[in-house]
């Protein structure tokens, strides 16, 4: 290769050096945010893990299941050979299991495919609930300083007031 191939290439890895370095600082400051919210959802994670060794410990079952049956299609055909006629009922209904076999793993697939979207359901509804309680801690700032001003108007008011009837009371002695 050219030296300048070389130096564009080794140019090229610089570039994409520096946007690893760059992604790998934002990734630290959103890993700090991130924290916060990773002790919310701690509890949550271990049920989803939880689910999850149920889920997998219920696949391999199935597949034991499933390579059992395998084994036991291949005994049945060799007595097929020898009593076709009654086990043709047989065949039929393992090939119903085999089909509700097949449901349930798309099922445990179903399940794992869900449990991703619950924990990213999870963050969006942490991100919402944070976002409800700033707008919140601002609603509440802003009630707080127009009552204060109302009960400084109302104290002006009173004064006020008090002062009037002073000088109605002495208008009314002379």
């Amino acid at each position: 290769m050219s030296d300048q191939m070389l130096q564009h290439i080794l140019d090229s890895l610089h570039q994409v050096n520096s946007k690893i370095n760059d992604m790998d600082n934002k990734i630290t400051n959103m890993d700090t945010r991130i924290t916060s919210m990773d002790n919310k959802i701690t509890n949550m994670d271990n049920k989803i893990t939880n689910m999850d060794t149920r889920i997998t410990s219920m696949d391999t079952r199935i597949t034991d299941i499933d390579n059992k049956i395998i084994a036991m299609d291949t005994r049945i055909n060799h007595l097929d050979e020898k009593f076709s006629d009654r086990f043709n009922g047989l065949d039929l209904k393992l090939d119903s299991m085999d089909k509700r076999i097949g449901n349930l793993e798309t099922d445990v697939h179903v399940v794992k495919t869900n449990t991703s979207q619950i924990k990213q359901a999870v963050l969006e509804t942490l991100e919402t609930a944070k976002q409800n309680e700033a707008s919140q801690k601002s609603f509440e700032r802003k009630t707080t300083i127009e009552f204060n001003t109302h009960e400084h108007s109302i104290d002006i008011l009173n004064r006020r007031q008090l002062k009037l009837e002073a000088e109605v009371e002495a208008l009314k002695r002379t």
